[in-house]
Formats: structure tokens, sequence, C-alpha cells
């Protein structure tokens, strides 16, 4: 049998997921919508696997970011598989103001529960952003303007006040 949802009337259960998961930070959606044997490519060469490795995760993120609100933008479904876009609002930790960025994943669902994604973020995007790394570092690197040097430094005089770590710090 599967769980019961919490879902609105006609809600898809990315919608659900994210509305109740990031929206809500109502961790027990994580074990009622993803499968015990989910498999989520996205962040490591190796992929997450199951919903305890994303409750880690779902911890780590909200132990360094809040106000988190994750709007679906678009969302396209075809049998078994969902392809969506989303816009991500959060202020991290220690900062003055909120961050945006974007993403979006394919999915492999089952009824109410998440099999598989694949997963790609703006992580780049959101620690430029945040003052953790130079604007335009992608550009940075590939034309060999950027060395691990020049990144903390430029990191640090690009912080914006009150972020968590100070500049002193480093």
């Amino acid at each position: 049998m599967p769980p019961k949802s919490n879902a609105s009337a006609g809600e898809s259960v990315i919608r659900e997921w994210f509305r109740r998961v990031w929206n809500e930070l109502d961790r027990s959606a994580i074990e009622e919508l993803l499968a015990p044997d989910c498999v989520a490519h996205w962040l490591g060469a190796e992929p997450t696997r199951g919903p305890k490795a994303f409750e880690e995760f779902h911890a780590f993120l909200c132990s360094h970011f809040h106000g988190i609100h994750v709007e679906i933008v678009r969302e396209i479904q075809a049998s078994d598989l969902v392809a969506f876009q989303a816009e991500v609002h959060l202020m991290p930790v220690g900062q003055q103001g909120p961050v945006r960025f974007n993403g979006g994943a394919f999915a492999r669902v089952q009824g109410r529960q998440i099999l598989e994604t694949w997963d790609c973020w703006d992580f780049l995007g959101l620690l430029e952003r945040m003052g953790a790394l130079p604007q335009g570092t992608f550009n940075l690197a590939l034309s060999g303007e950027l060395s691990a040097t020049s990144t903390a430094s430029q990191s640090r005089r690009e912080r914006p006040q009150g972020s968590a770590r100070s500049a002193a710090a480093e």
C-alpha cells in the first residue's frame, strides 16, 4: 500500500516534495515521498541512495540557510518521467539579504514516490551570489585567470558584511 499523501488535490509528487520538504521543512515527507531504494544523481561522483542519506543533506542545508522557498516554474510528465524547472530563494545564515538561484531535474516516479533523480542546480551561481566565489568564476577558471589563491582573496573582498565567515577568520 502506498504511503498516505498530504498532497493538495491535483498536486504532483514533485510539487508536493518541494512544498513539504523545503518550503514547510517537513522532514517526515522525505521518508514518505522518496522510495526506500531511491537513487539521486547530483552532487558527487557517486549517487545518493535512500531517504536517510537525503535527510543528512537536508539537515546540512537547513543549518546553513533559512527562509528556503522553492517554486516549480515548469513541470512536464511523460509516463513515469517528470522534468521540472525551479527557482529557489533562501537566506544564507549570517548574511543580510536573500539569494536566488535556479535548477531542475528529471525524476522517475511511481505513484506518490520518487524512485530516481538526475538533478542540475546552479550551485556555482549560489556561491557567487553569496560572495563565497568571485562573480564570473566559470569564465575566470576557463581563461586561466582564476587560481585557488586568487579565489580565496577575491571571495574575502566581495563577501557581504555580516557573512557567516569573516575575513579575519581566514
